[in-house]
């Protein structure tokens, strides 16, 4: 933006401009030489002709053609006409659309105040440039208002700006001391966006580190992106509340919001990784010597039999023997790929994701191994639930576990689940629709099973 000069003839206005404790402030007055800003919705807005590029020539303002020396006085006549024109009305007003004779007469007023000798030629206002709009064009509105939220950047720009978001465009004194600290080489600049460009930083991401304890937006998740509010109490006149406040104080709750979901999210996260990802710290289950009283179990099923975790497939291959539709699912990805070079159908994976992608009533037994020693009671429980669900009337569901005995110290200290004892599993399994439980002990104590029918 170039340079300004106010003249002694300025002198007048300027007081009536500034608003004092009580008032509302009673215009926005927005000057882009360089840009068609007017999506913005300024009130009173100066523009140049597209292809001069320079204030050397004739400009508009609102619509009213101004010579070059004469477009400051220009924007403050309409200032100070809107003044008038609201205290003539006899009520406050807060923009220009609410004076009785509206932008037109606004117009109106500033033109007649001007002599005939000082009005420049006729001018035609210039074309928005490419991507912008114009107040009163059709795209202007929501559309403006959504061009310029996605041309407001904040954060690190090249490699040594730092653009910072004004909560809400205002700078408090503390603020403004921050910034003269860091101003060095080229001067700060202060955009329409309600931003300040700090360039020329040695360390712009220090900076931006530095400016989010002073309450400056950073990134493009900082909710003065995204929220504004008009002046309030004490402001404006027809305020009913503090208005600015009250977005303030409604952002830093959503902050700790935000902040809040994410580390739920992030914990829940690292909840679900020992189903699988912990999975290493066990060995994978041994079915072999299961696979006779399994199969026993499992026959004349009507359905597919799921097996999870299959270990290196000894089970699943013995039941598909005995004539069953078997898949299987295991966590580790060599030994999923053991299973599979056996002629298993295995899913690389967790069983519980197996298991929720069967349709209600789809699966013809179950059998659970593995999974069921390391992990969370509530997530066994939420498995037992989709697994009732799953299973047919009828169908058996079978639990191999391990003694606690069976563990080393690391999988002890390490994984969130504990081996259940198999009196637990009847008391789960009951309580959960399954009936007619039976407990089998295995050829190793460390081992057990017990089996229910759905």
């Amino acid at each position: 933006m170039r340079h300004v000069t106010i003249r002694p003839d300025h002198a007048g206005v300027l007081p009536r401009l500034v608003p004092v404790e009580g008032a509302e402030p009673q215009c926005i007055a927005l000057w882009v030489p360089e840009l068609d800003l007017a999506g913005l919705g300024a009130d009173v807005v100066a523009v140049m002709p597209a292809e001069s590029g320079t204030w050397a020539g004739s400009a508009s303002v609102n619509g009213l053609p101004a010579g070059a020396d004469d477009v400051v006085s220009v924007m403050l006549a309409f200032a100070e006409a809107f003044l008038d024109e609201g205290e003539a009305g006899g009520r406050a007003a807060g923009r220009v659309r609410d004076l009785p004779a509206g932008a037109a007469g606004l117009r109106a007023a500033v033109a007649a105040g001007f002599a005939p000798a000082r009005r420049p030629a006729a001018f035609a206002a210039p074309a928005p440039a490419a991507g912008l709009v114009r107040a009163g064009d059709p795209a202007s509105g929501a559309q403006a208002r959504t061009a310029v939220r996605h041309a407001r950047p904040a954060g690190v720009i090249g490699e040594r700006a730092a653009v910072l978001l004004a909560p809400l465009g205002r700078l408090s004194a503390a603020r403004l001391e921050w910034l003269a600290r860091h101003v060095t080489g080229r001067p700060a600049r202060i955009t329409p966006w309600r931003s300040v460009v700090l360039p020329d930083q040695a360390d712009a991401e220090a900076v931006l580190r530095e400016a989010a304890g002073f309450g400056f937006g950073t990134d493009e998740r900082s909710p003065w992106l995204r929220v504004t509010a008009c002046a309030g109490q004490p402001g404006c006149a027809r305020a009913l509340a503090d208005v600015q406040a009250a977005l303030e104080a409604s952002a830093g709750a959503f902050r700790f919001l935000a902040a809040r979901v994410e580390a739920l999210e992030t914990a829940a996260a690292r909840r679900r990784d020992p189903v699988d990802g912990m999975a290493w710290l066990v060995p994978p289950p041994d079915l072999g010597p299961w696979t006779d009283r399994v199969v026993q179990w499992m026959a004349g099923a009507s359905g597919e039999v799921v097996v999870g975790e299959c270990g290196d497939g000894a089970l699943p291959r013995a039941l598909a023997a005995a004539g069953l539709r078997v898949r299987a699912a295991e966590p580790r990805g060599t030994t999923a790929w053991s299973a599979a070079a056996g002629g298993v159908d295995v899913h690389l994976g967790p069983v519980a994701e197996l298991v929720a992608a069967r349709p209600s009533g789809g699966i013809g037994g179950l059998v659970l191994a593995g999974v069921v020693d390391r992990s969370p009671v509530e997530d066994l429980l939420d498995l037992l639930v989709t697994a009732a669900d799953r299973l047919a009337p009828g169908s058996p569901l079978v639990v191999i576990g391990s003694a606690p005995a069976a563990w080393g110290p690391v999988a002890l200290d390490l994984l969130p689940g504990r081996p259940l004892h198999p009196a637990t599993w009847s008391l789960l399994l009951g309580r959960n629709g399954f009936r007619d439980m039976e407990t089998a002990g295995g050829a190793s104590p460390l081992t057990y099973a017990v089996r229910a029918v759905r």
